[in-house]
């Protein structure tokens, strides 16, 4: 018997952007519904304590110790392997077409009744579900889904990026295919997406366009109107990178001189730098070791550059961005959170996504791709972008506020279209 629960799979917690999509999606279910939520996150502590929120661990990753001893490292193994036995199981078993429920062997008890029992499931996003993050899209987040549609309940992937698709495995391509194509809604967030989930048959039927979800995080008051911010005493450069672990050494080298000689032009302008890590500290992927790289190369001193501490929520972060008076944002939720900060933003692409984004600003002069990205761009760009100021900031509280009515009414819609509202 369904009681009134909905579940979130699917977060990354130690991801900021994640983290900023699930605070969307937590707020706004509290304002519209009393229903009792469970969220399956990467690394639970790293979840703030929310009231009548359950968290509980990815299902696949049970092990996420970062000791390092002989015996821990056994113990992760063990577990790894038994994920990937289970993984290989429940995927043959839905490609013959057995969507009877989880079996006991691919989840726990209290997992397998939450997931039977719940009223709606929502994997929240993010840019999960492509080829570019893991071989064949092969993930926690894919092996929830997986439960997700095997268990029956109504699924939702709400405003989220897919593809590109690449897979060295016919089954995981099926797989990826069934997956995706067994859910009740996906909605994309970029057009680009419609193209990937086009490519591999998903019907137009199941999938809408929605904004993403951090548009709806600040409201139009919130969203503080930063004119003035250029004549600060000390104006400020907020800057997010990205962490080019998958780049050659030469590219990485390169991409860390020139983001170096960019703080260099920027403090010779008379501007203070500060860092906005988008991964929680000391977790797999934090980008300090990379940001302090650049700031040894820039070499300007403590008193010139800072690195932000982690936020307690995301909400904290994103008003503390809406304090620079330019951004430098290379992950695309720091694109997302200035823009909607209404701060003036030099753009870098790692995914035609960000340059997506930017478009709804009429900024596409202010984007560029992360290959292309020098310190001759920057330079030409920032001093065009302070030229431009009132008209570019003007633009993005108008577009802004446009796109966090979107959302908020999209989320509403997404909602009722699943039946959801009508249990109140």
């Amino acid at each position: 018997m369904r009681g009134k629960e909905i579940i979130i799979i699917n977060h990354c917690s130690t991801n900021k952007g994640d983290k900023a999509v699930l605070e969307y999606v937590l707020k706004k279910l509290r304002l519209t519904s009393d229903f009792a939520i469970s969220v399956f996150a990467s690394e639970p502590k790293y979840v703030p304590n929310h009231r009548d929120v359950e968290v509980f661990q990815w299902i696949w990753d049970k092990v996420t110790s970062s000791n390092s001893s002989l015996l821990a490292r056994l113990i992760k193994r063990i577990f790894r392997e038994i994920g990937w036995l289970r993984f290989k199981l429940l995927r043959r078993r839905l490609l013959k077409g057995n969507f009877s429920g989880i079996p006991f062997w691919a989840a726990p008890l209290t997992c397998r009744r939450r997931f039977r029992d719940a009223n709606l499931i929502i994997s929240t996003g993010g840019h999960h579900f492509t080829s570019l993050l893991e071989a064949d899209c092969v993930s926690p987040q894919l092996y929830e889904l997986m439960l997700a549609v095997a268990s029956g309940t109504r699924t939702v992937l709400w405003s989220q990026s897919f593809g590109p698709f690449v897979f060295n495995e016919k089954k995981n391509e099926e797989l990826v295919k069934l997956v995706l194509g067994s859910v009740y809604k996906i909605y994309v967030r970029d057009q680009k997406s419609f193209v990937e989930l086009k490519r591999l048959s998903i019907t137009a039927n199941i999938c809408d366009f929605t904004e993403d979800s951090v548009f709806g995080l600040l409201s139009k008051s919130d969203s503080r109107n930063v004119l003035n911010g250029i004549e600060k005493e000390n104006p400020l450069l907020g800057i997010s990178v990205y962490d080019v672990m998958e780049k050659s050494i030469e590219q990485q080298d390169r991409y860390v001189h020139e983001i170096a000689e960019s703080l260099r032009f920027s403090a010779m302008k008379g501007y203070q730098v500060l860092f906005f890590p988008m991964q929680i500290e000391g977790r797999p992927s934090d980008d300090r070791p990379l940001i302090k790289r650049i700031i040894r190369t820039a070499d300007l001193g403590d008193d010139a550059v800072r690195i932000s501490p982690d936020f307690v929520n995301m909400e904290t972060h994103s008003a503390a961005v809406s304090k620079c008076s330019i951004f430098l944002g290379h992950k695309t939720h720091s694109v997302v959170m200035a823009l909607s900060a209404a701060v003036p933003i030099l753009a870098i692409a790692y995914h035609s996504k960000t340059a997506e984004f930017m478009e709804k600003f009429h900024m596409s002069d202010y984007v560029i791709n992360d290959d292309e990205f020098s310190i001759d761009w920057f330079s030409k760009n920032f001093e065009r972008l302070i030229k431009n100021r009132e008209k570019i900031v003007n633009h993005q509280v108008q577009v802004s506020s446009k796109l966090y009515a979107q959302v908020n009414a999209d989320f509403i819609k997404m909602l009722n279209d699943a039946g959801v509202l009508e249990n109140i």
